[in-house]
């Protein structure tokens, strides 16, 4: 091992001994585990001058030295003055209330509303940690046909034997299974011949309808002999109209042609019957 210069002896000396270094007595060196850089050397006991330093591991010294460490670092410092308390992130659930410690913030866990203590009271930033809506997703596929139901059990049919009255057809069922009436909506003009007045003085013609508006003017037309409406009637309460046995009495030696009537339906629409003309011969 290389012995250092003179000076450099001295100086280490003068350091050894002020400082006090501690002496190591019959020690061949030691380690450290905590990072710090340890010296070891010997001190020549003649010359007082300091030989084979090493840095972190054991020094053979010869006769007439001492073995001596010593480490870089400094003696422990003063505790040091305590730090100011640090701002606090604290929940609640709802808007928050009472006293706090200013430069805290409190979050609202119900909408994300973000709160700041100011002067010891909580104040709204106006922020918030939940962010805007996210579009709509996509439509998911269409589930699987689930099973079928269980057979019901059988109905009783209400209805079996109802009929309507002639004239009258079936239109539905009411919420009890009963048939609903209607009646057929019709206008009929005909040529049928009855005796009016003397022997051998025949009369004719004759209007029957159903499924009219109750209580309508039913008018009677001609084109001949008088070109245009002739008398009228009224539909019967049932919707039902009927000329009777004397019919319309248009008598044969007038000539009648182009008879008709017109009146309106039970469902508020016009209705014409057909066209006849004189049956006479």
């Amino acid at each position: 091992m290389k012995v250092l210069s003179k000076r450099i002896a001295i100086v280490l000396s003068a350091v050894v001994l002020v400082a006090s270094a501690a002496v190591v007595a019959g020690a061949i060196g030691s380690h450290t585990t905590s990072g710090t850089l340890e010296y070891s050397a010997c001190l020549q006991a003649r010359t007082k001058s300091l030989v084979n330093v090493v840095i972190n591991r054991p020094v053979v010294c010869s006769a007439g030295e001492r073995r001596i460490s010593w480490n870089a670092a400094g003696p422990k410092g003063a505790p040091g003055a305590a730090g100011t308390n640090g701002s606090s992130i604290v929940t609640s659930a709802a808007v928050p209330s009472g006293s706090c410690t200013t430069g805290a913030t409190n979050v609202d866990l119900v909408n994300g509303e973000v709160y700041a203590c100011e002067s010891s009271a909580w104040s709204d930033t106006g922020s918030s940690i939940k962010g805007p809506s996210g579009t709509p997703g996509a439509p998911g596929a269409t589930g699987a046909r689930g099973a079928t139901g269980a057979t019901g059990a059988a109905g009783t049919n209400v209805a079996a034997g109802q009929t309507c009255t002639p004239g009258q057809f079936v239109n539905g069922f009411d919420a009890s299974g009963n048939i609903i009436c209607a009646a057929t909506t019709a206008l009929v003009a005909d040529t049928s011949e009855t005796l009016c007045g003397g022997p051998g003085d025949y009369c004719w013609g004759g209007i029957t309808g159903s499924g009219l508006e109750p209580g309508a003017i039913i008018t009677f037309y001609a084109a001949t002999p008088v070109n245009g409406s002739f008398g009228d009637s009224v539909v019967a309460v049932g919707g039902t109209y009927s000329t009777g046995a004397g019919g319309l009495g248009l008598s044969c030696g007038s000539h009648w042609t182009g008879v008709y009537a017109v009146t309106t339906t039970a469902g508020g629409a016009s209705i014409t019957s057909n066209v006849v003309s004189t049956p006479c011969g």
